[in-house]
């Protein structure tokens, strides 16, 4: 996300954008950050005894966050004290902390920063569903209940109070911040895709055996073994399910495929790269994503680019990025609810092939208006602009989304 989010940001401004040093091979392998100039700080001594204490202990994102905060810390006063005679002499007009992306990491510098201090796109704080809570456990997130206590942590509530904007990815992003000003708050997304890569199909058929698709990790909160309960139905076993991803929980996936006797109807294809994952996208016809905790969910961005319509638990990032006008959102409810609730909206994509097609290319068209790093960029300018009182209108980020280019062509004015 920060690397192609600061490449589109120096399209429309002059960026410096510092970073740790072991990300240097990577990025020069990817050919730069365009625009930006990079300043490399060194904490890789730091940053491998964090890594190792992550792999030691086989931490989830949450026990990530938490061993991550001292070397975010570490982090920004190494910048501080190589930057803070350039920030005091004017030579930047404002910061702007990118990444880390989780509210749960604060930054050091907010309430030192001479220029305005922007932060975001931050997420996190989706909550497991009362009815998935066992997952929590599978998936070794149970420190996600002492997450509260991040509020708690040094430089958090100055984090907040000092910075000029905020830029938050969600409803349960936002509600869980803690600030009482909301004016300086702006709801937006991290996501975007890349559209050399992800695009429609040149021409769209009708086949008479559809092609249902999931991708992604084959892991406990990523329910794909709700989404294979679901095929057991006489209208949708004679069609074609594929799984692409890989995890601990392929095999008993593929137990679940044969006790239920749909190996005709449901195909565990492994781990498949980027332009792969493309390619099946504009050779399927339907998305199916039933995670159940995603505060992202990168591949259904993807997957609409790619003008197919999704079935998505209406929780979390797919909730947000797809509407009723683009996809079939399912409202959550019990596993045995969830299922059958997926099992109908699945069937009416069968029997309904002017809806595929409708809300595929409603999918498509809000995906290249809204949802490319370049509009992402373009987003992000206008509230630097509003923040250095260089626009009196504060950015509606909510229009924008509502309405789509012709809100962002005018925002951007």
């Amino acid at each position: 996300m920060g690397f192609n989010l600061t490449k589109s940001i120096a399209n429309h401004a002059e960026v410096v954008v510092a970073t740790h040093r072991f990300f240097k091979d990577s990025i020069d392998g990817a050919g730069g950050l365009g625009g930006a100039e990079p300043l490399y700080l060194d904490l890789e001594a730091q940053a491998a005894r964090t890594m190792k204490i992550c792999r030691r202990f086989k931490l989830a994102a949450a026990g990530i966050t938490l061993v991550s905060y001292p070397l975010a810390i570490a982090f920004e006063r190494k910048l501080w004290s190589q930057t803070e005679q350039d920030l005091k002499r004017g030579r930047f007009d404002l910061v702007h902390r990118l990444t880390p992306q989780s509210s749960a990491l604060p930054s050091a510098i907010a309430s030192s920063s001479p220029v305005p201090f922007v932060i975001g796109p931050i997420n996190g704080s989706l909550r497991y569903t009362r009815h998935f809570r066992d997952l929590m456990w599978k998936e070794r997130e149970w420190i996600r209940d002492l997450r509260w206590f991040y509020r708690f942590l040094p430089y958090v509530r100055s984090s907040y109070s000092k910075a000029a904007a905020v830029l938050a990815s969600g409803q349960h992003t936002i509600d869980s911040l803690p600030i009482r000003d909301r004016r300086r708050v702006f709801n937006l997304q991290e996501l975007a895709f890349d559209p050399s890569i992800f695009y429609p199909p040149r021409e769209r058929s009708q086949p008479e055996r559809l092609t249902f698709l999931f991708v992604g990790r084959l892991v406990p909160f990523k329910c794909v073994r709700l989404a294979i309960d679901a095929f057991n139905s006489p209208v949708l076993r004679p069609h074609r399910f594929l799984i692409v991803g890989d995890g601990p929980e392929r095999e008993s996936l593929s137990e679940q495929i044969r006790s239920l006797g749909l190996e005709g109807t449901v195909e565990l294809v492994g781990g498949r790269s980027a332009p792969q994952v493309a390619e099946l996208m504009r050779s399927s016809d339907v998305f199916v994503f039933p995670s159940i905790r995603e505060s992202g969910g990168l591949v259904v961005i993807e997957a609409m680019a790619s003008a197919l319509p999704c079935v998505v638990a209406d929780h979390g990032g797919p909730g947000i990025s797809v509407t009723h006008a683009t996809g079939l959102k399912v409202p959550m409810g019990s596993p045995e609810e969830l299922t059958a609730r997926f099992r109908e909206k699945l069937e009416q994509l069968v029997l309904d092939p002017e809806l595929r097609t409708r809300l595929g290319d409603a999918a498509a068209k809000r995906m290249s208006e809204l949802y490319t790093w370049d509009a992402k960029g373009r987003m992000i300018h206008e509230i630097y602009r509003w923040v250095l009182g260089q626009r009196a209108d504060k950015p509606d980020l909510d229009r924008i989304f509502s309405e789509g280019e012709p809100a962002l062509r005018q925002t951007v004015v």
